[in-house]
């Protein structure tokens, strides 16, 4: 018995000592590190949080492609509601809700949050070139497919 309390003792102080692991976290705004796992939990399912660090990604991206920041965030907004997790049932991923061809195209992985809201809205930029800055035609063409936009000569009469 008193074998196995020293072995649990040395155990515990062992794993205090060294084997302790830190780990970061983001509590009201600053990053705070701690010698237990929060995983990241707090943050992820902090809807402001997210909210906001969508809203910056995509306004960034706005910027790198000059592409207007509203009309972005309305085409994110109309797509997914800022749900990095959302998947349609046409098989869209993320928040720009780009599927898995247009993603293969833009060679990005539309899984990872920065690569889908860049990748979408280097897309949005050359779908508004291809219809001269015609934002009703961009966003249609993004919504169901520049082949439809160009078959209807418009926006289709989908619902």
């Amino acid at each position: 018995m008193k074998y196995l309390i020293a072995l649990s003792l040395f155990l515990g102080y062992y794993n205090i000592c060294f084997a302790s692991n830190i780990y970061a976290t983001i509590e009201n705004g600053q990053i705070v590190y701690k010698n237990r796992p929060t995983f990241f939990s707090n943050v992820i399912n902090n809807p402001n949080y997210k909210r906001s660090f969508i809203k910056d990604l995509l306004e960034k991206a706005a910027q790198k492609y000059g592409v207007n920041e509203r009309f972005v965030l309305a085409i994110a907004m109309a797509e997914s509601g800022l749900n990095h997790s959302a998947i349609s049932n046409k098989g869209a991923i993320g928040v720009m809700q780009i599927i898995p061809s247009t993603a293969s195209l833009l060679n990005i992985n539309p899984y990872n949050l920065e690569q889908n809201i860049y990748g979408g809205v280097k897309y949005l930029k050359f779908l508004l070139d291809k219809y001269s800055g015609n934002y009703t035609l961009a966003a249609a063409a993004y919504n169901c497919g520049p082949n439809n936009v160009d078959k209807y000569n418009g926006v289709p009469p989908f619902a």
